[in-house]
């Protein structure tokens, strides 16, 4: 699985508008902060992938998965994704936490 760096993530979206943010984390969570443009999916629904994709249009956008910290859930929906034939699936390293930790700004559920 590959991995990205919150910097590196940065970089990206400010260069392209065709990158899918998907968090994995609790609603609760996903309310309290979040990388903007973000959407919530719940890795356990069975639709997961499918809801994905649809957001993506299609299985070869690219996707960046993550969660809080190192919970592993972003690592097994990026792996989910990736064996589902999504062709750019990227694991954001440390998740929000991380994200935070390297001074990026977050949207709560207020903005």
């Amino acid at each position: 699985m590959d991995t990205i760096t919150p910097l590196e993530l940065e970089a990206l979206l400010a260069d392209r508008v065709d990158v899918v943010l998907v968090n994995v984390t609790d609603e609760a969570d996903f309310e309290r902060e979040r990388i903007p443009s973000s959407h919530n999916l719940v890795l356990s629904d069975t639709d997961f992938t499918e809801r994905v994709e649809q957001l993506a249009g299609g299985r070869d956008a690219t996707i960046v998965v993550y969660g809080c910290g190192d919970d592993p859930g972003s690592e097994v929906a990026a792996g989910r994704l990736t064996d589902a034939g999504f062709t750019e699936v990227l694991h954001l390293e440390g998740g929000i936490e991380g994200w935070l930790e390297s001074g990026l700004n977050v949207e709560s559920g207020d903005d």
